[in-house]
């Protein structure tokens, strides 16, 4: 299984393009890359797979990325100013 920001790296090296032509935030892809993230958004993974022309299912594909779970906060409470 590769990383996925070695293979958005080997196929954007393949594609002879440059990091900022990925994403408008050039150092996200760097990081990325670098393996400092390794679990991008999900927004973040598309730009990037159009930009690379590939579909999202692809670029993740045999990746160790996973999709972020939703946030659940059980146990936590509200309070209204007016219950004060």
């Amino acid at each position: 299984m590769e990383s996925l920001g070695k293979k958005i790296k080997r196929i954007r090296t393949e594609l002879e393009l440059k990091q900022g032509a990925l994403h408008p935030n050039q150092s996200a892809v760097a990081q990325i890359e670098r393996g400092n993230n390794k679990n991008p958004s999900s927004d973040t993974i598309r730009i990037i797979a159009e930009n690379l022309n590939k579909s999202i299912e692809e670029l993740v594909k045999d990746t160790d990325w996973k999709a972020p779970q939703k946030i659940t906060e059980e146990g936590k409470y509200g309070y209204s100013e007016l219950d004060f």
